[in-house]
């Protein structure tokens, strides 16, 4: 009988938790390992302590009005102090920190890089030993009130390397392993970060001792605004030394000159009247002018050397020192930006990520536009230098011209006032360079870091770990969400028939029974167990699957009903035996037909012995009488004298099909049992030539995927069904897949029955 369709009913709160009473196995175990993990984990890790300490970024002012040369300094630009924490964070800073408190000589470091050289399988190991260590006193662990339990005790991993002899190269090879082992190692457990908007950065190291942890995060601020002091002395030395150098060689040049004067004076026997003439100002102004251009020649050169030397660096912030351009200001607070980004981008994402590949790409476009635009700089810087070379050169011209125009007036003294003008002109320069040597000493004398440390951290009290008992808890809720999700997954997997209301759902048709399993000793004789046990469950069950059965043609019972399945060994043999053994105590004559031609087991079940059966009969060989045996309990049964593989096409031959319109003019009920609709097609061609068809379904052992391909072949074939049963039921477990039918009252009904 075919049910009108309906939608998939709502999940119920009743639903969920037979899905729990279900799989609470599953649910248990799971929760159990990984609680026990978790434990074993909370109790077999030291507590961490993190330590902080903060530094601020203060740009420093130029302590000389007026300077061009000194130290550089960082710009007030808040996003430059992201720049600072990519330097804080780097393995040089890192390693610096590491060297100068020689961590790898403490043990609760040194711990920390053994670790490195464990691999996950014995960490893995090591856990789960642990966890069977621990989960018998995990209650009274936890709960003790003396403190924290003992530490997992397990002698830490040997490093590779540390009892084997090598060679120089070798140790050389395997230090510098250790080493980076251990900037690995501190990287995991320090950090640094901005506080919100402001300057201020926060350093922070995670350890197993308290004051190893204030340590580290004190020995890393003050190394880092020593860095910052150091590099600005290592500027202003090399800006020293190349004005010492220069001065050097110009006090030779002015010596020079003036010796050169003197001597010229001597030897022509020029006096001081001789040389008051009336263009004496205008020669003097026009060597000023000239010495005031090689002056500003001068400073243009070391300026062009510098942005030279800057460029080739890659030293935008020196750059920004030296020439004022809004363009590379924009430019360089663009690349602060995106190397903020990168360095939040590269905690989440991998360096061939999308975003991680456009931000690289941008950075480089960028590079690029400051490269270019500090070249645009250094180009305007280089045309001031020419124009001021060309000055020089017109300022000397006219010099010359004037040289030889007052040569015209007097030889003499012409080569006198040219002497006297370049020891003039040196001499200033000498002066102009001197002074900047001064102002260069003094600004050393007074230079002070552009960060400093305001707060130093102290050896931290409370652990900054979970504490085991929040750790366990928080291990026991997530194993219970896990396994329950896991249930949840296996259910979803499981596609095997479970219940009355799946089966309805699934295949169209009325289930007509739900026949509880029998014990492997009762089931070698259902029909027997019918008998003896009238009032069991087992024949209350196929008491009302016949009864079903009978109505499921509202016109007229049917006569001739095939008993069929999807797949071998479901139990549809020993039901066809059942439901006519039931049908025979309802005083109604019965057939019980075997048509399964392969495997015949009708017969056997009964108990019966058969010389001749259904294909002797199909064939002529032996009448229909002679073939027929009848049970203790009046049942006639015709089965299967031995089994063929060579009877292909019997089933749909002409005689069979009289055979079975003779029968059912002969009895009440004809149940025949047919071999498997996936196995071979007789079944489909006897379902064709009978009134109904009942689909056996084997309880949590047939899949749904079978029985729907199944009922489709019965259906092609034309076959009028009668229903769906559901055989080998463990009543106890159906309960927690049914959420609709008797079966929720197992417990209130199982008194009824006598088994």
């Amino acid at each position: 009988m075919t049910l009108p369709h309906e939608h998939s009913p709502a999940t119920t709160v009743r639903d969920v938790l037979l899905l729990v009473r279900r799989r609470k196995w599953l649910i248990m175990l799971g929760t159990a390992i990984g609680t026990s993990l978790s434990v074993a984990l909370a109790m077999s890790s030291q507590p961490q302590y993190t330590a902080t300490a903060a530094i601020v970024i203060e740009p420093s002012q130029a302590p000389v009005a007026g300077m061009s040369w000194g130290a550089p300094s960082i710009t007030s630009d808040i996003h430059m102090v992201s720049t600072q924490l990519d330097i804080i964070r780097s393995r040089q800073q890192m390693a610096r920190v590491l060297d100068d408190l020689k961590l790898l000589e403490r043990p609760a470091f040194r711990t920390a890089v053994e670790e490195q050289f464990t691999d996950s399988a014995t960490r893995i190991v090591r856990l789960v030993s642990a966890a069977a260590a621990w989960f018998p006193e995990m209650v009274t662990r936890t709960t003790a009130a003396s403190g924290l339990p003992a530490m997992l005790v397990s002698s830490p991993a040997a490093m590779p390397g540390e009892t084997a002899a090598v060679d120089d190269a070798g140790a050389a090879m395997w230090a510098r392993q250790v080493h980076e082992a251990a900037i690995d190692a501190f990287n995991k457990r320090f950090g640094a970060s901005q506080e919100a908007d402001s300057r201020v950065i926060s350093i922070r190291f995670t350890a197993t001792d308290p004051a190893l942890a204030a340590d580290v995060v004190n020995r890393a601020a003050e190394l880092y605004v020593q860095a910052q002091l150091t590099n600005k002395l290592s500027e202003v030395e090399r800006i020293s030394l190349w004005l010492s150098e220069r001065i050097a060689v110009m006090g030779e040049e002015v010596r020079a000159a003036e010796a050169a004067v003197q001597s010229y004076r001597a030897e022509a026997g020029l006096t001081d009247e001789q040389r008051a003439r009336s263009d004496q100002l205008e020669l003097m102004e026009l060597n000023r002018a000239l010495g005031m251009a090689r002056v500003d020649l001068l400073d243009l050169q070391s300026k062009k050397e510098t942005i030279d030397r800057a460029r080739g660096r890659g030293d935008t912030q020196a750059l920004l020192g030296l020439v004022s351009s809004p363009i590379l200001i924009s430019l360089r607070e663009r690349e602060l930006e995106l190397g903020r980004q990168e360095a939040e981008l590269s905690s989440s994402f991998g360096s061939r990520h999308p975003r991680m590949q456009l931000l690289v790409e941008e950075k480089k476009q960028l590079s690029a536009k400051i490269s270019q635009e500090a070249g645009r700089l250094a180009l305007d810087l280089d045309r001031e230098r020419s124009r001021a070379a060309e000055q020089v050169r017109q300022l000397e011209s006219q010099i010359a011209a004037y040289k030889a125009q007052d040569y015209q007036r007097g030889g003499a003294e012409v080569g006198l006032r040219q002497l006297e003008r370049q020891s003039e002109a040196s001499r200033r320069i000498y002066e102009l360079f001197l002074q900047r040597f001064k102002e260069i000493g003094e600004q050393q004398a007074i230079i002070e870091p552009d960060a400093q440390v305001i707060s130093y951290a102290n050896p931290p009290v409370r652990p900054s770990s979970l504490s085991p008992k929040i750790f366990s808890l928080l291990g026991f809720t997530a194993s219970l969400g896990a396994s329950a999700l896991l249930a949840l997954v296996a259910e979803g997997l499981d596609r095997r028939a479970r219940s009355a209301r799946q089966m309805e759902r699934v295949t169209g048709l009325r289930v007509l029974g739900v026949v509880p399993r029998l014990r492997s000793s009762r089931a070698a004789r259902p029909d027997r167990y019918l008998l003896e046990r009238p009032i069991s469950g087992y024949a209350e069950a196929m008491r009302s699957t016949y009864t079903a059965l009978r109505f499921s043609d509202p016109e007229e019972a049917p006569r001739t009903v095939l008993v069929t399945s999807a797949l071998g060994n479901e139990g549809k043999t020993t039901f066809a035996l059942s439901l006519a053994t039931a049908a025979r105590q309802w005083g109604h004559r019965v057939m019980l037909v075997d048509a399964d031609l392969r495997h015949p087991s009708v017969a056997r079940a009964a108990g019966v012995r058969v010389e001749a059966g259904l294909v002797e009969v199909a064939n002529g060989e032996v009448a229909l009488a002679d073939a027929i045996v009848t049970t203790e309990n009046g049942l006639d049964i015709l089965g299967i004298a031995e089994a063929s593989r060579n009877l292909t096409g019997l089933m749909g031959n002409r005689k069979v099909q009289e055979l079975f319109d003779k029968l059912r003019d002969s009895y009440e009920l004809v149940v025949i049992d047919s071999p498997p609709v996936l196995a071979v097609t007789d079944a489909r061609i006897t379902a064709a030539q009978v009134d109904r068809t009942i689909f056996a379904v084997g309880w949590r052992q047939t899949p749904v995927s079978a029985v729907r391909r199944a009922l489709q072949l019965l259906r092609d074939s034309r076959a009028s069904m009668a229903g769906v049963v559901l055989l080998r039921v463990d009543a106890r477990s159906y309960m927690y897949y049914e959420n609709e039918d008797g079966a929720n009252y197992y417990r209130k009904i199982k008194g009824y029955y006598v088994d």
